[in-house]
């Protein structure tokens, strides 16, 4: 017996080609967003991450040099005058009429060893900085088991220099003696054996110096200074760290060296700080400060469209 199908079967529901080809368009194009949201996502990470390790790093540099600039070594001249005029009353006999030639020719070549040897001071330009630091450090020990402790106190006169080349941000570090005689005979390799390079991110590196306050309360800002010459410290210094992003920097072309003279595009970030040398000018420095911090946002936003940023 043969059984026939009824005309009015079908046969079973199933995709057709285009159906088909629809749903797996579909499907590539919702996994490709996906990927696009998770890879964005991670390069928003990437890049908050190399932010605040930037911020770290600047924060790290400005307190290195700010230590610096607080510990500078300051030079009181004591008014000795009455003791020496005392002291000539009181003697028995004029010293001054002993050996007179043999004490012209000290006075003369101490005179030409003094003018010399450069004072004690800080000495820099616009994009470097030379100072002379005083290393105080409070020693606790004793002398024998049995014997109560005793605080000691020592000093170290440094010569510390600060300037950035190819290779980032420099710092060299000297006794004041060695760097004295280091200029009094034209070498340099002390200051090449104390070479140490801080931050290879840094890029940029300028100086401003600030002089006593004016009429009207307001300091007087200048590129550079010279402590022999105008025969004081600075009331204030301000430096300002211009720091590149490594990664946006790096040329693939060169297999993947950083490219430091990379073109202007790359993004970079400034920081600035401003470090008091003489107790009781913050307030007289917080207008000016102020005033170039909004210049400088200003700036900033002009060129905004280089890829620079101000902090």
């Amino acid at each position: 017996m043969r059984i026939r199908p009824s005309s009015t079967s079908r046969p079973p529901a199933g995709f057709s080609l285009i159906e088909l080809i629809l749903a797996i368009g579909l499907s590539v194009v919702l996994v490709s967003l996906m990927a696009w949201a998770i890879d964005l996502h991670l390069i928003r990470l990437e890049s908050s991450r190399r932010s605040v390790e930037e911020a770290q790093l600047a924060r790290a540099l400005m307190r290195v040099i700010a230590d610096d600039l607080r510990d500078t070594a300051l030079v009181v001249e004591q008014d000795l005058s009455s003791l020496a005029q005392d002291a000539k009353e009181n003697a028995e006999f004029d010293v001054d009429q002993i050996d007179t030639e043999s004490s012209d020719s000290d006075e003369e070549a101490a005179a030409t060893t003094a003018s010399q040897r450069q004072p004690i001071g800080v000495y820099g330009g616009p994009s470097d900085l030379q100072l002379d630091v005083l290393r105080v450090r409070q020693t606790i020990a004793a002398a024998e088991p049995e014997l109560p402790l005793v605080a000691s106190i020592d000093g170290a006169l440094k010569t510390v220099r600060y300037f950035v080349d190819a290779s980032g941000l420099i710092r060299q570090e000297i006794g004041r003696d060695d760097a004295v005689w280091q200029e009094l005979q034209g070498r340099t390799d002390a200051w090449d054996a104390a070479r140490r390079t801080l931050a290879a991110e840094v890029v940029g590196l300028k100086f401003r110096y600030a002089s006593k306050p004016s009429t009207d309360g307001a300091a007087q800002w200048f590129d550079s200074w010279d402590s022999q010459e105008l025969e004081a410290l600075p009331q204030a210094i301000e430096f300002v760290l211009t720091l590149r992003d490594e990664l946006a920097a790096t040329d693939e072309d060169d297999g993947g060296a950083v490219n430091r003279y990379a073109t202007a595009s790359v993004p970079t970030r400034s920081y600035r700080m401003t470090v008091a040398l003489t107790p009781g000018v913050e307030a007289s420095l917080a207008g000016d400060a102020a005033a170039a911090d909004a210049a400088a946002q200003q700036g900033a936003g002009d060129a905004s469209g280089a890829g620079g940023a101000t902090r």
